[in-house]
């Protein structure tokens, strides 16, 4: 709750009596109680002394044999997502580059965006090739997850 009021506050000026932050955390929490024993586990391991994470893919980030307990804990919840995410991306930019027809090109990752150049007559394909590997990609790693992918067909990326 105490982060919870320091975060209202610092980023969007809206000031949480503690009382209010703990009201929101408990309703956040009951609704997503998966998570709510997830974070338990993991506070847990922070106590006792975690010294590594791995994403679903077995990459390993090592924690510092320093670093205290809420840091341990940042890092038993962070790194199975982002890293979860970057390993699913990984994934998903093999499947693409397998499957995108000749002439087309993936010319950037942008954090969870896919770019990829095509002829205007096989945007639509590509499209369809680019949402399915990403959806595929990602639900391979996180089968618990609903999964939505959303793409758009452009002449240049600012338009997206």
């Amino acid at each position: 709750a105490p982060g919870l009021t320091r975060y209202a506050a610092t980023s969007f000026g809206v000031h949480l009596s503690k009382e209010r932050a703990q009201e929101i955390r408990g309703t956040f929490f009951r609704t997503y109680s998966k998570l709510f024993q997830w974070h338990t586990r993991s506070k847990q391991e922070a106590n006792f002394g975690a010294h590594e994470v791995r994403t679903r893919l077995g990459r390993r980030r090592l924690i510092p044999g320093t670093a205290n307990s809420w840091n341990r804990f940042t890092a038993l919840v962070n790194m199975p997502v982002q890293g979860g995410t970057a390993d699913g991306m990984k994934q998903a930019i093999i499947l693409v580059a397998q499957r995108i027809p000749e002439g087309a090109h993936l010319v950037a990752t942008v954090h969870d965006e896919l770019v990829v150049e095509c002829r205007e007559e096989d945007a639509a394909a590509v499209k369809k090739i680019v949402t399915d590997s990403m959806t595929e990609a990602m639900a391979e790693l996180f089968p618990e997850v609903p999964i939505e992918v959303e793409a758009n067909i452009c002449s240049n990326w600012g338009e997206k």
